[in-house]
């Protein structure tokens, strides 16, 4: 029964005789294990119909719509995904907390709302401040904001953590330092720092 094929056929049968958010979950985990979006999105909407505070599969819906950079699906699925979460205190929940808290700060990003965006991108980096990307972007937010201090320091911070972001920050770090400084002889003092800040090792 291990196989997603399988999975699916069962979950399906079971579902049919009596509804239920339980078989719909299986059928949803195991479309999405086959990289079905658009029957796991079917069926994470069943999961949602029986459970609508399943936290995982809003979160999971939210990754989907993101995936397919549909921001304003993605910010919609983060809202209620927050809203099932807002009650726990668990620190395991905090990654997930952190990526709704991105998708609604991107999607206001991209919409030109950039005090929103900025909120949303600080309240992630609270939770989950190893995400290279929520750095990058709270490093506009500032620059937008006229904060220059504070983007350098997110652009440091989105370089130490090594990632897919890393280059364009750098390029960023790099231009705002020789327009507040006229060089860019601190950067790595300032990359360094944040690496501290951040806990990572050299």
């Amino acid at each position: 029964m291990g196989q997603p094929g399988k999975l699916v056929e069962f979950g399906t049968k079971v579902y049919n005789q009596a509804p239920n958010a339980a078989s719909a979950y299986l059928v949803a985990k195991a479309y999405k294990s086959m990289g079905d979006t658009a029957n796991f999105e079917k069926w994470a909407q069943r999961t949602l119909k029986h459970a609508p505070n399943n936290a995982e599969m809003l979160v999971e819906l939210v990754n989907s719509a993101w995936a397919l950079q549909d921001l304003e699906k993605a910010s919609a699925y983060a809202t209620k995904a927050l809203a099932s979460m807002e009650k726990s205190e668990d620190p395991q929940l905090n990654q997930a907390k952190a990526f709704a808290y991105r998708a609604l700060g991107e999607n206001a990003y991209i919409l030109g709302d950039f005090r929103t965006a900025q909120k949303n991108f600080e309240k992630s980096a609270q939770l989950d401040p190893m995400v290279d990307f929520t750095h990058l972007r709270l490093g506009y937010c500032y620059w937008r904001a006229n904060k220059i201090d504070q983007a350098i320091l997110s652009f440091a911070r989105a370089v130490a953590l090594q990632g897919s972001s890393s280059k364009e920050a750098r390029r960023e770090l790099y231009t705002f330092l020789r327009q507040r400084q006229g060089s860019t002889a601190n950067a790595t003092k300032i990359i360094e720092a944040a690496k501290q800040e951040l806990g990572i090792a050299n």
